[in-house]
């Protein structure tokens, strides 16, 4: 069945919300897999597991004191990849400006990578001193493949990878190794590699396009989950509940 964009951001915010994410991340998460969906990217499944798979998914979203933004290297284990994947992309910009040089993370335990690129692109849209900032999202796994998110300045995108389709390459649940570089200008660093490129930002938008026109299609079975996670967030159907603003689960509107 076909759903709207806007259906599809809606029902995972409030999947999110009724799931116990954090305020405000639960609207990132939920732009990140209505961009992704809309681009044709798995993206529910990769949610719709974090959001049920932690028994308190709040505490998958924090981090000890110092050990966030002072780390080089963060132990992503047992934390909703999905729905920090803004915070990761926020700290390698902020310490790029502030160092006025490219920044370098490195984090393991990494799920549902595909999930850095919607803040990637973000931030390399809105521009910095004129240029936008890019970003190199290196990744590995124990299964040998590797596959690189690049995202260049003005926020096209490409995706590189050793083979197979993008729903094998990103299935959720695998364990990633990130070497994440970002600067405000582009660089030899984020330009070289040895990998084919297998999606280009041509492809990306045209996809995009085709969304906004037609809608997407979600798959059943994450869809479901989620949409069971957003009616948590419900309140009964009163004359007074819609007075407060109380509206429907898949359209506000209705």
């Amino acid at each position: 069945m076909k759903r709207s964009l806007n259906e599809v951001e809606r029902i995972c915010r409030k999947a999110a919300e009724g799931a116990g994410a954090p305020a405000g991340l639960d609207t990132d998460a939920a732009d990140g897999a209505a961009w992704l969906l809309a681009r044709d990217l798995p993206a529910l499944n990769g949610l719709a597991g974090d959001l049920t798979g932690f028994p308190d998914l709040a505490a998958a979203c924090r981090f000890a004191r110092g050990s966030f933004g002072g780390a080089e290297e963060l132990d992503l284990n047992g934390k909703a990849c999905t729905v920090i994947a803004p915070m990761l992309v926020d700290l390698l910009v902020a310490r790029a400006a502030r160092n006025a040089e490219p920044s370098r993370l490195r984090a393991t335990g990494l799920s549902s990578p595909l999930f850095l690129l919607p803040p990637a692109v973000g931030h390399a849209a809105q521009g910095h001193n004129d240029r936008g900032w890019s970003f190199n999202l290196s990744l590995s796994n124990g299964t040998g493949e590797r596959s690189i998110l690049r995202v260049a300045a003005g926020g096209e995108v490409e995706i590189l990878a050793t083979g197979g389709t993008i729903a094998a390459l990103f299935e959720a649940g695998t364990d990633w190794v990130l070497e994440a570089v970002c600067a405000s200008l582009e660089t030899d660093e984020l330009s070289r590699t040895d990998l084919p490129s297998i999606v280009d930002g041509e492809r990306l938008d045209a996809l995009a396009m085709r969304s906004l026109a037609e809608g997407v299609s979600p798959d059943p079975g994450p869809w479901g989950r989620l949409q069971a996670l957003a009616a948590k967030v419900l309140v009964p159907a009163t004359e007074q509940s819609h007075l407060m603003g109380a509206g429907a689960l898949g359209s506000d509107s209705e």
